[in-house]
C-alpha cells in the first residue's frame, strides 16, 4: 500500500532490472514442492480449496501466529533469497531494483548496495489498504508482523516521500535512477 509496485515499475521504466520478492513468493507457493508441504501442515486450517492452496487463509493462519510465521518463512525466505540473487547475478543491466518488503525484518540490509524505504503517512497507507479491500483487523496483523515504518526509514540509506500524485512519485524515482546510473562505471 506504500507504492512498492508502482515505484519497481518506475524504476524498470528508467532503466533498472527489477527483480519483485513478493512475485517470486507467489511462484514459490504455487510450486508442487512447496504447495505439499504447507497443504500437509495446514490442510486442517482449509489452506486448500479446489487443489490450490488459499493465499488469504494461510495469510490468517502466519498472521495470527509468530510461530508459525516464522516457519514459513524459515522455509520461503532462503528461496526467495536465491532466486533474487540468481536474476540479479545474471542480469545485463547495470541496475538492480529489488522490492522487498521484509529487507529490514529479515536483516537482509547488508546484502545490497544501498537501500530505499518509501515514506508514506499512516491515513494514506490504511487508505490505500482499505481500497483492496482489507478490513481494519486484516490491516493492523499484516502491520504487526511488520517494523514500524518509522523504523524502516531510520534503517534506510535512502528515503522517498510518497504523500502526493502519482506523477510526483514518478519524478523522484526517476531522478534517483538517472542519479544511480551516472554514479555507476559503465
Amino acid at each position: 500500500a506504500g507504492g512498492k509496485s508502482f515505484a519497481l515499475s518506475c524504476f524498470k521504466t528508467y532503466g533498472a532490472e527489477i527483480i519483485s520478492a513478493d512475485e517470486i513468493n507467489r511462484e514459490v507457493l504455487r510450486s508442487p514442492e512447496i504447495f505439499a508441504i504447507i497443504s500437509k501442515r495446514y490442510f486442517s486450517a482449509k489452506t486448500v480449496q479446489d487443489g490450490k492452496l488459499d493465499k488469504e487463509a494461510l495469510a490468517e493462519i502466519i498472521f495470527s501466529s509468530e510461530k508459525e510465521k516464522k516457519w514459513l518463512e524459515g522455509m520461503l525466505h532462503p528461496i526467495i533469497l536465491e532466486r533474487s540473487f540468481n536474476i540479479a547475478e545474471n542480469s545485463k543491466r547495470k541496475f538492480v531494483a529489488v522490492e522487498m518488503p521484509l529487507l529490514f525484518e529479515a536483516g537482509l540490509k547488508e546484502k545490497f548496495s544501498f537501500t530505499l524505504c518509501i515514506d508514506v503517512s499512516e491515513d494514506k497507507l490504511y487508505n490505500r489498504a482499505r481500497s483492496r479491500g482489507w478490513t481494519e483487523e486484516h490491516y493492523k496483523k499484516r502491520c504487526s508482523g511488520q517494523f514500524l515504518l518509522e523504523k524502516k526509514c531510520a534503517m534506510a540509506d535512502l528515503i522517498i516521500q510518497n504523500n502526493g500524485s502519482r506523477k510526483d512519485f514518478e519524478e523522484k524515482i526517476k531522478k534517483l535512477c538517472l542519479l544511480v546510473l551516472k554514479t555507476i562505471p559503465a
